[in-house]
């Protein structure tokens, strides 16, 4: 049976998008153009879980600091099968880290928010975004993760990882980290982790892995203004080679994905110099 003979237009927009993004809430369906009207949406997605093309969450309680949130849905084999016919060629990838604890919710949101970003900034800009990978993707090991990469001291899985082609036809490396404070709302988790991502960048580790000669940018994202403002005024030696390759805003600044960046030392930028 034919994709387009089962599938409502509607329906095609959402299998093409979770290929393309993996996971999305009913809002990011939205804001990526399958349909504007939140019941109409559900409407066109019950009969795809019920025919288990693509997969959801189970209903999310209320959660203390976090409120309800809302359900991700995700593509299924069978709904790949439909995308690759769709397309004629072979199936997305389809086998994806489902959620499996309400603090994954919002992390797995915002770095779906900055793919989104970047593919809108990408598509207006003329870059080419070649891929993103997140780090709910699986890799090439049983318990691996896409993004897992090594470096001098061990290994090193940020949240995503893109790669981006401006028109000089030079790839460009983004690594992407999202800090959202936990269930505290502290930057502790970041504190701790800043010294893994200098040496990660001072070696380039993500570079040399991936064979991308032109060095990458890490891109550092917070939850809020006020976390983004606090990990800037206590950047540890601020003015360190290594961090003039990092660039820092929060979630809700992503609607200028390229410029606007904040660096450690202070200094604001654009990410790519157009």
């Amino acid at each position: 049976m034919s994709a387009n003979a089962v599938l409502t237009s509607v329906q095609q927009r959402a299998l093409e998008a979770l290929a393309t993004y993996r996971f999305l809430t009913i809002d990011l369906m939205r804001r990526v153009g399958v349909g504007s009207d939140p019941k109409n949406l559900r409407t066109a997605l019950a009969p795809m879980l019920r025919h288990h093309w693509i997969g959801r969450t189970a209903t999310v309680p209320t959660t203390p600091g976090l409120g309800r949130l809302p359900h991700l849905y995700w593509l299924r084999p069978s709904g790949a099968a439909l995308v690759g016919e769709l397309r004629d060629e072979d199936p997305p990838p389809s086998t994806v880290r489902t959620v499996t604890a309400v603090e994954e919710l919002p992390h797995r949101i915002a770095i779906i928010e900055t793919h989104i970003a970047l593919r809108a900034w990408a598509g207006s800009a003329g870059v080419s975004l070649d891929w993103f990978r997140g780090d709910y993707e699986p890799g090439s090991g049983k318990l691996q993760k896409a993004t897992t990469l090594p470096y001098p001291a061990g290994r090193y899985t940020p949240d995503a990882i893109a790669q981006v082609t401006p028109a000089d036809g030079k790839p460009r490396l983004l690594v992407i980290e999202v800090y959202r404070g936990g269930r505290r709302h502290t930057l502790d988790h970041f504190r701790r982790k800043l010294s893994q991502l200098r040496e990660v960048c001072e070696a380039e580790a993500v570079e040399r892995h991936l064979g991308v000669p032109r060095a990458a940018r890490f891109v550092v994202l917070f939850s809020d203004e006020a976390m983004r403002g606090g990990a800037l005024s206590h950047w540890p030696d601020r003015n360190a080679s290594p961090w003039a390759r990092f660039f820092v805003k929060h979630v809700g600044e992503l609607a200028e994905f390229n410029g606007g960046w904040w660096q450690p030392n202070g200094a604001q930028r654009a990410l790519f110099h157009e």
